[in-house]
């Protein structure tokens, strides 16, 4: 028999950026766009009767989620326990509060005892989650690791950072050895964890991250104890490892900024053969808000009509209508004047929002770089930088001044 998991993870409910308020709701609506996607989850792990739905961290923007976000989010996830569905939800960093005693932003579900949805926040663990006809599947949860939780000492808080990094890299290797070391091998089981491992290619979570993040080696992870490891933290989809166990991020439902411009969104369906313990997956796209960048050259021809060539062309394409798009615009500085913003804006109004209209104007004194970058001094190189973004001679000395005062301080340390 096949045991059918959804996975998926990184929802971020609360993101509001690119949206404009709805009068009637008082709500975002970017705040919709991201409900959508949920909603398109739930519909989909219903119609196909999947026996598991695995969330793998962040559910809201922040770990103070307003109480509507956090209202409907529990709906949703009612909706599939209610018709059976076993649910397990594995804390993100932004669902951890910033002190450990404080409770998260999915406790609520543990502490009403809501049936058939599992919730592994604090520690890791090993859930053994009772599926349809008698089943069962262990479900080995890694929630998001901060530095609080792994406890640095003042001697290691004092090292250098990559010592710091390393240690951490150490700690998390360590918790995962001993997770896998939980499981019964005779029974199937998955990893679903909240982190970063090291080789996966990063997205938008970049952006949503404040300081460097403990990483995990891709072997400390793919644990031959598991069937598939299920992963949330990279918005980025992909596939980390085909081999078995395969290693998969589901990456975000929906696309958060530029940075998923041109991703695809959804979810993965992964199906665990429980007699020869083999694992197939396939990835289930998700009709996410698109995200365009409309990239002019304007510098050998005439701005406004170069522009609206190009937004023609993006109408006519389709990808116009209700997308957050974004122009750039590079035009001579004699024809910087010639570009009218607000009338660009009014050739877009099919799209969703515009998110800025760019204009780089090409400077007279810019200079060119004749050979290789590596080639120049670095005072050289910093000075033909501010050349080229324009930064005046006279600003550009006294810049160079105070880094030369910088630079002989810290020799003197």
């Amino acid at each position: 028999m096949m045991i059918r998991i959804l996975h998926f993870a990184d929802l971020h409910l609360g993101v509001e950026n690119y949206g404009k308020v709805d009068p009637q709701t008082g709500l975002s609506s970017r705040v919709r766009d991201f409900l959508n996607r949920l909603d398109e989850v739930v519909d989909f792990a219903l119609r196909e009767k999947v026996d598991l739905v695995v969330f793998a961290g962040d559910a809201f923007r922040d770990r103070h989620p307003e109480p509507t976000y956090q209202r409907d989010f529990a709906r949703r996830i009612a909706r599939l326990a209610q018709k059976g569905v076993a649910v397990v939800l594995v804390a993100g960093n932004h669902d951890l509060p910033s002190m450990l005693v404080k409770a998260t932003s999915m406790d609520i579900f543990r502490a009403l005892e809501v049936k058939n949805v599992y919730v592994s926040a604090r520690q890791e663990e090993v859930l053994p989650i009772r599926l349809k006809r008698g089943r069962v599947l262990q479900v080995a949860t890694f929630p998001y690791v901060n530095r609080n939780r792994l406890l640095l000492s003042d001697e290691v808080r004092r090292r250098p950072l990559r010592e710091q990094e390393e240690y951490l890299r150490t700690q998390i290797a360590q918790r995962l050895v001993h997770l896998a070391d939980q499981v019964d091998r005779s029974v199937p089981a998955v990893f679903v964890g909240h982190l970063t491992v090291l080789g996966a290619e990063l997205g938008s979570e970049q952006r949503m991250v404040l300081g460097s993040q403990p990483e995990a080696l891709l072997g400390a992870v793919a644990n031959p104890a598991y069937d598939a490891v299920l992963l949330g933290h990279v918005h980025r989809a992909q596939v980390v490892r085909p081999e078995a166990p395969p290693v998969l991020y589901a990456g975000s439902l929906e696309r958060v900024d530029f940075g998923d411009e041109g991703l695809e969104k959804g979810f993965y369906l992964v199906e665990i053969d429980e007699e020869r313990r083999q694992a197939s997956y396939r990835f289930v796209t998700l009709p996410a808000r698109e995200f365009l960048t409309l990239e002019v050259d304007a510098r050998r021809g005439e701005p406004m009509a170069m522009a609206r060539r190009t937004i023609a062309g993006a109408r006519q394409s389709g990808r116009l209508a209700g997308a957050v798009v974004r122009l750039h615009l590079q035009v001579r500085l004699e024809d910087a004047g010639q570009v009218d913003a607000a009338a660009l804006r009014k050739e877009m109004d099919e799209a969703f929002f515009v998110a800025g209209i760019a204009v780089d104007v090409e400077r007279s004194d810019r200079v060119v770089f004749r050979g290789e970058l590596e080639r120049l001094a670095p005072m050289e190189a910093l000075e033909r930088y501010w050349i080229a973004r324009g930064v005046s001679a006279a600003r550009r000395e006294v810049l160079l001044q105070h880094l030369r005062q910088v630079m002989e301080e810290g020799e003197a340390q």
